[in-house]
C-alpha cells in the first residue's frame, strides 16, 4: 500500500508543481534510525513531499483527531502514519501519548526513518514558529533502550504558492546532527540546546522573514526572489491561452474540490492540500470518461489517446508557462 501511494503521489505531484528542486538529499543516511524534523506549513502536502523526495521508507506522525474513524485508523497505519495528541484534543487523548511516543522510540529502534513536525500545527507563516521539545525528548527516551545513534536532519520546506498548483516547491536537508547517547540529553539544558540546533537548522533551510514587520508585499517579493529569481510574474498570451485550456480541461474536478473546500473544510489553509489530494483521485477519473465519450462519439478508439494525450501536454505546458506565486 505503502510503495503504490508514494509512486501514485509522485506521479501527481508531477503534474501539480511545476519544479520541485531537492537540496542535500545526500544528507540522508541509506540505513538507520534517522529522525527528519521539518517546517510545518502546509498540511499534509508537507509529508507527502518529504516522503516522495527520498527513497526510504518513511514513517510520520500526524495529529491524533484523524484516527478517531476506526477505518481511517487501520489505513494510515498501513501507510506508516502514527497520531499524536495536542492539548485541544483534550487530555483523555493527551494520555495517549504516552503510548504514541512508544510507537515513535520503537520506530527509531528498528532503525526506521520518522518525520515530525516540532512546530505542533501547520500555518502558512514565512518564518519558523517556536519549536517544541518533543523531538530531543523522543531521542532520550529511545536511548533508554537503545544504543545505536539517532541521525537528525532539520527539513525546510518552502512553497512559491500554498494553496495553488502550478508553483515551484524548495526542499532542503540541512546538515545532519548525529545524536551517540543519552549522556547528550541529560539535562533540561541539553534538551534545549538540541531543540534549538534543530531550529537554526531549519530557519537556515526556510525563507525566514521577521515575524514582527513582514507584510503580504515582502513576502511576495521575497518568494519570487527565491523561487524564480524575478521582480515580478508576467503572464503572456500562450501562458494565458494554456491557462483557460487546462482550466476547461479540469472543469468538473475543480467545481467538486471548491465546493468540498467551501462548504465542507472551510478552513483555507487546507485549499492545496484537497486539491491536490482530491486531483490525484477525480482528475484521471474524469480525462478517462471525457476521452472515452470523444472516441465514443467519433466511433474511434485513437480519439481516447489523442485526448489523454493532449491534455497531459496542455498541463505540462501551463506549468512552464505560468508561474504561480502567493502570500497571506
Amino acid at each position: 500500500m505503502y510503495k503504490f501511494l508514494k509512486l501514485l503521489c509522485r506521479i501527481s505531484l508531477s503534474f501539480y508543481y511545476r519544479k520541485i528542486a531537492v537540496n542535500g538529499l545526500e544528507h540522508v543516511p541509506v540505513k538507520g534510525a534517522v529522525l527528519l524534523v521539518a517546517n510545518h506549513q502546509n498540511t499534509f502536502l508537507d509529508a507527502v513531499l518529504i516522503a516522495c523526495t527520498n527513497q526510504r521508507n518513511m514513517h510520520s506522525l500526524a495529529r491524533g483527531d484523524v484516527f478517531s474513524n476506526e477505518k481511517v485508523a487501520k489505513f494510515l497505519a498501513k501507510i506508516y502514519m502514527h497520531p499524536i495528541y495536542r492539548f485541544r484534543d483534550g487530555m483523555n487523548n493527551m494520555k495517549k501519548n504516552i503510548m504514541a511516543m512508544n510507537v515513535a522510540k520503537d520506530v527509531l529502534a528498528d532503525q526506521h526513518m520518522l518525520l515530525m513536525f516540532p512546530e505542533g500545527n501547520h500555518a502558512q507563516t514565512l518564518y519558523l514558529r517556536p519549536l517544541q521539545l518533543g523531538a530531543a525528548k523522543l531521542i532520550k527516551k529511545y536511548f533508554k533502550e537503545n544504543d545505536q545513534p539517532v541521525t537528525v536532519i532539520p527539513v525546510g520546506l518552502n512553497y512559491a504558492a500554498h494553496r495553488y498548483s502550478g508553483g515551484n516547491v524548495i526542499i532542503n536537508y540541512a546538515q545532519p546532527i548525529v545524536v551517540n547517547s543519552i549522556e547528550e540529553l541529560a539535562s533540561k539544558e541539553q534538551i534545549q540546546s538540541l531543540t534549538n540546533n534543530i531550529a537554526e537548522g531549519i530557519q537556515k533551510s526556510i525563507l525566514h522573514l521577521n515575524e514582527n514587520i513582514y507584510n503580504v508585499e515582502d513576502a511576495l517579493k521575497a518568494k519570487l526572489k527565491m523561487h524564480y529569481e524575478q521582480k515580478s510574474v508576467r503572464v503572456g498570451v500562450l501562458g494565458s491561452l494554456v491557462n483557460l485550456l487546462d482550466r476547461l480541461n479540469h472543469l468538473i474536478p475543480f467545481a467538486i474540490l471548491t465546493w468540498l473546500q467551501n462548504r465542507v473544510i472551510k478552513d483555507p489553509e487546507f485549499k492545496g492540500a484537497i486539491f491536490f489530494g482530491g486531483g490525484t483521485a477525480l482528475v484521471p477519473l474524469y480525462f478517462l470518461i471525457q476521452g472515452i465519450a470523444i472516441a465514443l462519439i467519433f466511433s474511434n478508439i485513437a480519439w481516447l489517446f489523442a485526448y489523454l494525450f493532449t491534455a497531459i501536454i496542455i498541463r505540462k505546458i501551463k506549468l512552464f508557462a505560468v508561474k504561480r506565486v502567493d502570500a497571506y
